[in-house]
């Protein structure tokens, strides 16, 4: 769908209004984390959130990528970016 939005600005403009809606609910709920102080103290929520949406929209890459990226490969090096952005602390190393 993101693909045939690229030449269609209704659609384009849709998409986008959706994806603004999802990435400020991530927002919100990392903004909820920051005030528990579940995560670290200089915490970017919105740059965070936007980072974990592209991690979630980009999951089918090692599928489409068959033979060259592996996906337990894959979710690894993504859950460690995001232990990274939201710990500084690699947890399970």
């Amino acid at each position: 769908m993101l693909g045939s939005a690229a030449k269609r600005p209704a659609l384009r403009d849709a998409l986008a209004a959706v994806e603004r809606e999802n990435l400020a609910d991530i927002t919100r709920v990392f903004e909820v984390a920051t005030e528990h102080g579940w995560v670290k103290k200089n915490f970017a929520a919105e740059s965070v959130a936007a980072v974990w949406h592209g991690l979630v929209l980009g999951h089918y890459l090692p599928e489409l990528a068959e033979g060259v990226l592996d996906p337990g490969d894959w979710a690894a090096a993504a859950s460690e970016a995001m232990l990274h952005l939201m710990f500084d602390d690699l947890v399970g190393r």
